[in-house]
């Protein structure tokens, strides 16, 4: 006898309740880097172009993605709007991850 449920309300309950681990990976990936935007946030003391601003801006946090070759573009504009130069970029870039890294450990992600 089967076990699979030819109801597709039941099938997604189903679904809901345990889901297959790649979205369990997947929602704590999300809960990562929220977890880490937020601590970043807490790092800026309110400071408007800081260190949330540079992860917000650089991941498309709130964005749409863009191409590989509005990187560069992006990155100017980002050091420009902070008053930092691309030096300064990577090294509150290193920081970043460095925070993410860090929260997905603690879930378990590394």
């Amino acid at each position: 006898m089967s076990t699979f449920k030819s109801d597709p309300t039941a099938r997604g309950a189903m679904l809901l309740l345990d889901p297959p681990e790649h979205i369990r990976n997947a929602v704590l990936m999300v809960e990562t880097v929220e977890a880490a935007w937020q601590e970043v946030k807490e790092l800026d003391c309110g400071e408007p172009f800081g260190y949330s601003y540079l992860m917000e801006k650089n991941f498309c946090l709130t964005g749409k993605q863009r191409s590989r070759d509005q990187n560069a573009m992006m990155r100017h504009k980002i050091c420009a709007d902070c008053g930092i130069a691309e030096r300064t970029f990577y090294s509150w870039m290193w920081q970043i991850t460095e925070i993410v890294i860090y929260h997905a450990t603690k879930r378990g992600l590394m």
